[in-house]
This record gives structure tokens, C-alpha cells and sequence, in this order.
């Protein structure tokens, strides 16, 4: 039974009041369903925006999942290539120990290999200078027993001089150590000049070397000068096996008689050289 015939069996006096209660209950009834559609559709779009939401986050934690794996498996690599990396550091390291080690004995054994060599050229410089003294007394004793061969050309009666002969002369004139400087002259020979008329005495005076050097000559230069202070006419000479071009020139600027192997140089400039002086 509907409430419109409900209504009509009651009193009159009460259906008007009922049919207004019940407009009014049916009117919030259908607000209430509205309010509840609504609620209910707004519900629905929550859930589905939820939902979208869900399954965009599940794409990006998908997405972040994988990035992780390959960030992982980047990383082992790169700790794998810095592993190789340090063992690669690990073995330059030890082969540059190595190799200073062995230049550190390189270096050692250069200054051993240098150290020897300067004592063999000591002990060669050494033995040089023991064989030129020897040679240059033996070419003293040959020149001294042989003058008359060598300068008989040049000079007539040619014999050979003690410096000891002309102490008495020299003393009063030269101080002590020109004395001395004289006396280490290798030889002294006194003798007439056979291409002048006159046959004027002069001495030569000689420095003997095996090789004849600038110093040969200077020496000559200097002692024959200290005789000649001494009023002897005196003319500087050197001898030997063999002369270096500084000592040729030397000999030929200061005109110095020259005799190399036999072979005389520089005579006529010497003699002249002493004559004008």
C-alpha cells in the first residue's frame, strides 16, 4: 500500500500534516541519496586517479629499479677497472723501483768505470812523462856524444860546456835562482859561427825533448837570455824527435835555432837575432 492511500484511511484532520511530513521526508531522502552519488562519484575518480598514480609510480619505480641494476652493474665494472688500474700502478710502481735501483747502480758503476779510467790516465800521464824524461836523457846523452856530428856544419870546434865552467862568471852577475834556472839547461855547446869571417864563439844553448812544445821553447828563450846577461853570446835552441805546431811557431816567432830528428830550423834567424841584440 502506498503512503498517499495510508494517508487517506487516517482522520482528515491528521493527512494534510502526514502529506506534509512526507514531502518533507522524501525531499531529504533524495538530497541524501544526491550527497551520496556525489560523495560516491568523487570516490570513483579518487580511486581512478589513485590508480593511475599507482601504476605511474610502479613505472617510475620499474624504471628506477632498472637504473639501479645498470648503476650496478656500472659499478662493478669501473671497481673492476680501477682495480686493474691499481694493479697496473702497483706493477709500474715496482718496475720504476727497479729500474731506479738499477740506475742508481749504473750510476755507481760509471763512477767506478770513471774512477778507474782518471787512474790509468794518471798512471798512462804517468808512465808518458817517465818515458819522455827518459827518452829526453837519452836524447841528451846522443846529442852530447854526438855535438860535432850535428852542429860541426855550423859551428868549428865545437865541444860541449859544464854550466860548473862558467859558475865563477855567472855568480857575480845572476841572482841564486837565476843560477839555477841556467844549470837545468839539457845542454850547452860553445863553438865558432864557419859562415862568418870573423869565426865569433858562441853558445847554444839547448832544451832536449822528445817532443819539442811552446814550454821548450819559452825555457830556451829565458835561459839563454840569463847568459847573455851574463856576457856570453848565447843563442837559444831546442831539440828532439818531434816538434807540435804551437812550439814551431813559438820557435819561429822568437827565433829560436830548431833541430828536429837532424833537421835545423830557424839557424840564420837565430844567429841574426843575437847578432843585432
Amino acid at each position: 500500500m502506498s503512503y498517499v492511500t495510508a494517508v487517506e484511511e487516517m482522520p482528515r484532520d491528521l493527512q494534510m500534516p502526514m502529506l506534509k511530513a512526507f514531502d518533507a521526508f522524501q525531499r531529504d531522502m533524495h538530497q541524501q541519496l544526491a550527497v551520496r552519488r556525489e560523495d560516491f562519484e568523487k570516490l570513483k575518480d579518487a580511486v581512478y586517479a589513485l590508480s593511475v598514480a599507482q601504476k605511474q609510480g610502479e613505472a617510475r619505480l620499474t624504471r628506477l629499479e632498472t637504473a639501479v641494476i645498470n648503476l650496478t652493474e656500472a659499478q662493478k665494472h669501473t671497481e673492476q677497472r680501477v682495480n686493474e688500474l691499481a694493479e697496473a700502478q702497483r706493477q709500474s710502481e715496482a718496475r720504476l723501483t727497479r729500474l731506479e735501483t738499477v740506475v742508481v747502480e749504473l750510476a755507481e758503476a760509471q763512477k767506478r768505470t770513471e774512477s778507474t779510467v782518471q787512474m790509468l790516465v794518471k798512471r798512462q800521464q804517468v808512465m808518458n812523462d817517465q818515458l819522455g824524461r827518459t827518452t829526453g836523457r837519452q836524447l841528451e846523452s846522443h846529442y852530447r856524444d854526438r855535438a860535432h856530428a850535428y852542429f860541426g856544419r855550423i859551428l868549428r870546434k865545437t865541444r860541449v860546456v859544464t854550466l860548473q865552467e862558467l859558475e865563477p862568471e855567472l855568480e857575480p852577475v845572476l841572482s841564486e835562482r837565476e843560477i839555477e834556472d841556467v844549470n837545468l839547461l839539457d845542454l850547452l855547446i860553445r863553438g865558432q859561427v864557419a859562415q862568418l869571417p870573423q869565426r865569433p864563439d858562441v853558445y847554444l844553448a839547448f832544451e832536449i825533448s822528445s817532443t819539442i812544445d811552446r814550454g821548450d821553447v819559452e825555457r830556451a828563450v829565458r835561459r839563454a837570455a840569463l847568459l847573455r846577461k851574463a856576457g856570453y853570446t848565447a843563442i837559444p835552441g831546442v831539440a828532439g824527435e818531434d816538434i807540435t805546431q804551437g812550439g814551431l811557431r813559438a820557435a819561429e816567432a822568437a827565433a829560436v835555432f830548431v833541430v828536429q830528428d837532424g833537421r835545423k830550423e830557424f839557424w840564420d834567424q837565430a844567429l841574426a837575432a843575437v847578432a843585432a841584440a
